[in-house]
């Protein structure tokens, strides 16, 4: 009887600190948004499926990160280093379309980059 009381009163305190956790507030970093585009020279792209091929090879990529104050190319919160997720959003997805996770990530100090297919 005594152990179903203490497994009760534990159960009790994790849901208080569940319950405190989810209403907690984040950690408020702002975001800040770059777009950079790598290009591989050494590489060509063949001709495919009406497609006319390609001397080199470009990814674009679009980051999100903790910035001091939010907006295009703001600098960067200076309290870093920051994780960095690769996000890739799939067949015909764009990388805009998941903002909702993405704020949320970067509010709580990770970093986040989506190349754009």
């Amino acid at each position: 009887m005594r152990h179903i009381v203490i497994f009760r009163a534990v159960l009790a305190l994790l849901g208080l600190l569940a319950a405190q956790a989810a209403v907690a507030e984040p950690a408020g970093y702002s975001l800040g948004e770059k777009r950079v585009s790598y290009t591989d020279e050494s590489r060509p792209i063949k001709a495919s499926m009406g497609f006319a091929g390609s001397p080199s090879r470009r990814l674009d990529v679009l980051v999100w990160y903790p910035a001091a104050r939010g907006g295009i190319d703001a600098p960067m919160a200076k309290d870093g280093p920051w994780p960095l997720l690769l996000f890739s959003d799939g067949t015909y997805g764009h990388a805009d379309g998941f903002m909702h996770l993405v704020n949320e990530l970067v509010a709580h100090g990770y970093g986040v980059a989506t190349p754009d297919y």
